[in-house]
């Protein structure tokens, strides 16, 4: 029961970083790429844990879609860093979700 209640915590702040992210950066709150950056990390991070490679993929794309809104930002971004942090982005996320995956595979496997 404990741990069913630690998931939905989670799970509601995942997606109150999910649906932060885009807000903070059209509210112009978050000036710096490292700030978003954050934010896109640890909506991926909660993504892969909770959903695995799916969840790392779908998060991923999401948070490299919020990063490419940037290049419209009012201050200079690189585009260096810019590809740079999708690509950090989508390694973490589909790096992750395979390493949970087969975690869990084997967790079951055991089991049985």
């Amino acid at each position: 029961m404990d741990e069913l209640i630690n998931r939905s915590v989670l799970s509601k702040l995942l997606l109150i970083f999910a649906l932060l992210m885009p807000l903070l950066v059209v509210l112009e709150v978050l000036p710096t790429i490292n700030a978003i950056s954050f934010f896109g990390l640890a909506v991926i991070g909660g993504s892969v844990y909770f959903w695995g490679l799916r969840g790392g993929v779908v998060s991923a794309f999401y948070s490299s879609l919020i990063t490419l809104s940037l290049l419209s930002a009012p201050w200079s971004v690189n585009g260096h860093v810019l590809i740079m942090g999708i690509s950090v982005y989508l390694v973490t996320g589909i790096g992750g979700g395979k390493v949970i995956n087969v975690y869990r595979n084997q967790r079951r496997q055991i089991r049985v």
